[in-house]
């Protein structure tokens, strides 16, 4: 019996001995399979966006980050994943070399034998043009046409409220010749939604180029504007290719009325309007404005000679030219295009078998390069870009058994920017069901705001849901969230709701009155959740109205602008409106500053600011303002405002504040602005960031990334304002409007 024994437990340390080994293998192999993958994505990046070749704009690069992904993640050694790398890079980016050390490339295998008729070939990126809906940022070869599908092709335009147009026709007529003939245009009318701006321009088929031999011609658009509020119309000229034209007449009509709208002098004081400075160029004589596409967005870029050393991992390096020379067709040295071919066949062939976990790696690696390129903000942060590259993809499993976005989600949180938003693929995820509530995080507690289920109370406190620490949850959707502090929480609130979505039955605890209750409910489904007006907080709901004989209550979340502009015609000097933005508005936000003062100076402060970038370098922006005065606000106006106002929101209330027009009582905004940029991943899947820093107009000392406008008066609310159903956001602006202003003193003037 005792040798049995002994046998058998011989028998298990070797089987555990065995384990650990297979184990320590798989270890290593995982971890030899992350630095491979983070070596293509350090090359894959820098050829992408600032080596010029011809070969590399006709190339799918999102396919090639799941080809490039997939073929380098079985490397087993240092020469085995060089050799890898040059037969995926070489017929797209025929000049570059990979060396041992960081040593300079040759030179002279990218050096024409004869340059005479040749030209500099580089990159420049104002901002990034990442496709369609990369509106406003635009990335150009010099000496290259413009190639972009975004809003860039709009050379003119204006726009203004559509409300007192409703049913009526528009037309704008204008009168132009071209002055090259290798250039397209056409005269656009647009109605849009107030979150759509003009970014669809592009996605519109019916903006055919109109036909002109150089001649002057008169060309008319119409627009019927449809019968809905909180829209704009949009109008001005929507260009192609490269060229130039001439232009001596713009007019806007009202053809239902019978009279001018908007007829422009076109004499150099129309610049303001003129979408795309760096893109085209304006010029006047006498009354006619002269427009040319740009071969240079800006003045730098660079050099023949110019290369980027960049180390891909330990004993590897690759050395890319960041200038070429070339002809009209052709950049020198010219790559192989039989093996440019069978590149992108294989391409095609290998995305039809394509793992999740490739999918995942390549989502990160064309994410992480976008933002370590042209983020503003990342020279900013406290984060090391370059090392959440293999942290993000050691988080990825290699036999991931479906598409799991946390760790893409993780790595942009650090971004801590709101306009970080990251839209999945439907078939990635489950479907959603909520809990029976809606909450907010206040004090380290999550607290019921709301309820379908009378088992709950508003102001309870959630402890655990299934067993589970309800705040830990919490913090987990908090995570993956990018944002100041108080925007994570707000979305947070919206996000822990969907994180028991696997489960129909809930068991929950709660804190009430001091004493422990367990709750057992169901999740809902978004058509039950949705479907009732519980969930929305009372505050959304609010119509506006007079309060009294001398406060007006305006919600730009229930009331069109058409409400509110007649409401406000009512308004004597003498009389407080409150301004109710926490949860959005149903119209273009920055319309509400001509409605209180028509004479406010709208002009920007040197405030948005694109990166220009020549060289593969991440972006460092620096707030040179000075810092204004603290100035003394109206408190005739008084803006509630909360964590959800971001972007245009912030950016009327920061000219609010820099005109003296109203006064701030709530919790700060969410603390990011600037113009979105999208990218379009390999998986499908959609991440916006910002593309843009925006200064305060006020100056350095008001600059709010991630902190937020703060408000005059901070007011949020408690669990007995929320357990009683007080808006004591609301009540503290009610009694300042109708409190003596010298009884206010250091509060109302902020000293």
């Amino acid at each position: 019996m005792a040798k049995k024994n002994f046998r058998k437990i011989i028998i298990c340390v070797l089987w555990y001995c065995l384990f650990f080994v297979v184990l320590s293998s798989c270890n290593n192999t995982d971890t030899q399979k992350v630095e491979n993958l983070a070596a293509f994505a350090r090359i894959y990046g820098l050829v992408r966006w600032f080596y010029p070749s011809d070969e590399a704009q006709n190339i799918d690069w999102n396919q090639f980050a799941l080809y490039g992904s997939s073929q380098v993640v079985g490397c087993r050694s240092v020469d085995d994943l060089k050799k890898k790398l040059e037969t995926l890079f070489e017929p797209i980016a025929p000049g570059i070399s990979f060396a041992g050390e960081g040593t300079p490339s040759n030179q002279s295998f990218i050096t024409p034998p004869d340059t005479s008729g040749m030209h500099l070939v580089a990159w420049q990126h104002h901002g990034v043009d990442l496709g369609l809906m990369s509106n406003y940022y635009v990335s150009k070869r010099i000496n290259r046409p413009l190639q972009t599908s975004n809003v860039s092709k709009v050379a003119i335009y204006s726009y203004f409220p559509a409300e007192d147009y409703k049913g009526h026709e528009i037309r704008l007529k204008a009168r132009i010749k071209k002055t090259s003939l290798s250039d397209d245009f056409n005269i656009f009318l647009k109605l849009t939604d107030a979150d759509d701006a003009y970014v669809t321009f592009c996605a519109d088929t019916t903006l055919t180029p109109l036909v002109n031999t150089g001649e002057w011609e008169e060309y008319e658009c119409r627009l019927r504007v449809r019968a809905v509020s909180n829209s704009s119309i949009y109008w001005g000229i929507y260009t192609e290719g490269e060229g130039s034209f001439c232009v001596d007449k713009m007019v806007l009509e009202d053809v239902t009325l019978g009279k001018t709208i908007i007829a422009p002098v076109l004499d150099g004081s129309f610049t303001e309007r003129a979408a795309y400075p760096y893109v085209y160029e304006f010029s006047y004589s006498e009354k006619e404005m002269n427009i040319q596409t740009r071969n240079l967005i800006f003045k730098e870029h660079a050099n023949f000679g110019n290369y980027k050393s960049q180390k891909l991992t330990d004993g590897l390096y690759v050395h890319v030219p960041l200038a070429l020379y070339g002809t009209k067709k052709q950049t020198y040295p010219t790559g192989n295009h039989e093996a440019l071919s069978i590149l992108k066949k294989q391409m095609s062939n290998k995305a039809a078998s394509v793992s999740n976990s490739i999918f995942m790696f390549a989502d990160v690696i064309v994410a992480w390069n976008v933002i370590k390129y042209f983020s503003p903000y990342l020279a900013e942060l406290p984060v090391n870009w370059d090392n959440e590259l293999a942290n993000t993809l050691s988080m990825i499993s290699f036999r991931e058994k479906s598409y799991n976005a946390r760790p893409l989600k993780l790595m942009m949180a650090k971004l801590e920017d709101a306009h970080v938003f990251i839209k999945e693929i439907a078939e990635n995820e489950s479907p959603e069901k909520y809990l029976p509530l809606s909450v907010k995080k206040h004090n380290n507690q999550i607290i019921v705001v709301n309820t379908l289920d009378d088992s709950f109370e508003k102001g309870d406190i959630v402890l655990s849901v299934n067993g589970n620490d309800a705040f830990k949850d919490f913090e987990s959707c908090e995570e993956i969230i990018s944002g100041g502090d108080h925007h994570k929480a707000a979305k947070a609130a919206g996000h822990w709701l969907t994180y028991y979505r696997d489960t129909d039955k809930i068991t929950v605890e709660v804190k009430r009155n001091n004493e422990k209750l367990t709750i057992k409910t169901n999740t809902l489904t978004p058509s039950d959740y949705y479907g009732k007006p519980y969930y929305t907080p009372s505050n959304q709901r609010k119509q506006s109205g007079w309060l009294n004989n001398n406060v007006l209550y305006l919600n730009v979340r229930t009331s069109n602008f058409g409400e509110v502009k007649n409401l406000l015609a009512e308004r004597k000097p003498h009389q407080t409106v409150i301004i109710d933005a926490r949860n959005f508005s149903r119209f273009l936000f920055r319309y509400m500053i001509p409605l209180l003062n028509p004479d406010a100076e709208l002009k920007s402060n040197m405030r948005y600011i694109t990166p220009k970038i020549a060289y593969p370098e991440a972006p460092v922006i620096e707030d040179t303002l000075p810092s204004l005065p603290r100035k003394t606000p109206n408190t005739k106006n008084i803006f509630l405002i909360g964590p959800n106002l971001i972007s245009n929101y912030e950016d009327t209330l920061d000219n609010v504040r820099y005109n003296e027009l109203g006064y701030f009582v709530g919790t700060n905004t969410g603390g990011c602005n600037g113009r979105v940029n999208l990218i379009y991943l390999p998986s499908g899947i959609e991440v916006s960031f910002t593309g843009m820093k925006v200064l305060s107009e006020m100056g350095a000392g008001y600059y709010y990334y991630r902190t937020g406008i703060a408000p005059d008066i901070y007011v949020e609310e408690t669990i007995e304002d929320i357990r009683n159903g007080r808006d004591a956001v609301l009540e503290k602006a009610i009694e300042i409007a109708e409190s003596d202003l010298e009884l206010l003193g250091e509060k109302i003037h902020g000293a």
